[in-house]
């Protein structure tokens, strides 16, 4: 049996999934704001603990780690047993994480919080590779790809959410002492500072921890998910078996190709904003550090507030038109526009990301949608975890460029410009993909 296979489509089974994909929504909402807040914590963390940069990096290596090793257990977990096993699992280390984060932070050390971004990670991981095949299989074949991307755009919303939480409200609860003046406090004030710093920290956690466990009892106890066809009804295919058809479907190894080069490209093109922003507009002469600090941070929020918009719009979209034309129609503008970024300096550099972020929008969703489409259902579940799994190793191949540029620049800083040949191979590689999937549709 197909992963996305058809469904009767009754008013009484389509209300059940209606609630369901509600719950699911909130699971994607959940993780959005744990990936909005990652990179801000590590930025915190530099700041509290007086941390190198390469140091204060630990806790979102934490969190990567996490994601990639729990991908193939939460695979093989969900084709013994189920989807909705899986996101209650998910659900759980997400809220022993954030529960345990209040009384971690005031051990006062920096270890035990890469911990808990490992857990997290873990629990981020178990989430992914169940809610997101679930989605694709909740009903109809002909309706998948939209419920996966329109059930990610709240993902989307949840990163707008993590963002702003430190970017407008609880950035000002800190203390605005810089690196340099906290090390010239007294070791007693020091540590008053750091703990007050963790303390605000720990006040999101919480909440997250009271939402989260929320969301979970109302998955567990409310939620009326029917069970997939693995698990009760028959016994799993062989591993054997499994990996042999995921390694021969070209399709499948394609779209795990595609999808790594989808995460470099995002994360190329938002670290872009937030890096060289503020060389490129301080270079305009019209803003000092601080304001351009600041603005970059704004320009990122529209970068999000135009990714999230055109998630909704392709969703609706793809109710009219095939999914792989627009993903196609989609890399061709992305290209375009990294190409502008590119050869053109400047602030038009920064505005030229804020639309690829919007074009980006519906590449992840609906790669791992086609990367699935056509496997029977315990092939998938661990297809699944193949996937995410490739998100961890997409945001390698920044940090490798970066590397090797460096290296051609004699271990200094590569110039501005150079980060996004990344982009414009990244789109390259999309774009095939797309034209591929075009060539199995005629």
């Amino acid at each position: 049996m197909q992963l996305a296979r058809t469904t009767s489509g009754t008013k009484k089974s389509w209300g059940t999934y209606i609630v369901t994909f509600i719950l699911l929504t909130c699971c994607f909402i959940l993780w959005g704001i744990t990936n909005g807040l990652a990179p801000h914590l590590g930025d915190i963390y530099m700041r509290t603990f007086l941390l190198k940069p390469g140091e204060s990096m630990m806790q979102e290596w934490a969190l990567q780690i996490g994601y990639f090793l729990l991908a193939l257990p939460a695979g093989l977990f969900i084709r013994r047993f189920t989807y909705r096993s899986g996101v209650l699992i998910g659900m759980v280390i997400f809220t022993v994480a954030t529960m345990l984060y209040y009384p971690f932070a005031m051990i006062g050390s920096f270890g035990p919080l890469v911990f808990l971004s490992f857990l997290s990670g873990a629990a981020l991981s178990f989430l992914e590779t169940s809610a997101s095949p679930y989605v694709i299989a909740l009903g109809e074949s002909r309706l998948s790809m939209v419920r996966l991307n329109l059930a990610q755009s709240f993902n989307t919303i949840g990163w707008l959410i993590g963002s702003y939480l430190v970017i407008e409200n609880v950035s000002e609860y800190f203390s605005p002492f810089s690196m340099e003046q906290r090390r010239g406090l007294s070791e007693e004030l020091f540590e008053s500072m750091k703990s007050l710093d963790l303390q605000v920290v720990g006040a999101v956690e919480m909440i997250l921890c009271v939402v989260v466990t929320t969301v979970a009892l109302s998955v567990a106890l409310f939620s009326k998910m029917p069970k997939d066809d693995s698990g009760s009804r028959h016994e799993p295919l062989a591993m054997r078996y499994i990996f042999d058809t995921l390694v021969h479907s070209r399709s499948y190894m394609l779209g795990v190709l595609a999808l790594a080069f989808y995460v470099a490209a995002q994360t190329t093109c938002w670290s872009s904003i937030t890096h060289y922003g503020v060389d490129v507009l301080t270079a305009t002469g019209d803003y000092v550090v601080s304001q351009a600090i600041r603005q970059t941070r704004h320009l990122l929020m529209n970068a999000l507030v135009s990714f999230g918009v055109m998630r909704f719009v392709c969703s609706l979209t793809m109710l009219k038109v095939d999914a792989y034309r627009l993903l196609i129609g989609a890399s061709v503008i992305a290209m375009a526009f990294s190409l502008v970024a590119l050869m053109s300096g400047g602030e038009w550099q920064i505005y030229s990301m804020i639309v690829v972020s919007g074009c980006m929008s519906l590449m992840f969703p609906t790669i791992f949608c086609y990367a699935l489409r056509g496997l029977d259902i315990d092939t998938a579940k661990v297809g699944s975890a193949g996937l995410v799994m490739t998100i961890s190793v997409g945001n390698l191949l920044p940090i490798l460029q970066t590397y090797l540029l460096r290296l051609s620049h004699g271990g200094g800083s590569p110039e501005p410009m150079k980060p996004f040949y990344l982009l414009i191979v990244s789109f390259g590689v999309i774009l095939s993909y797309g034209l591929s999937v075009a060539r199995r549709h005629r």
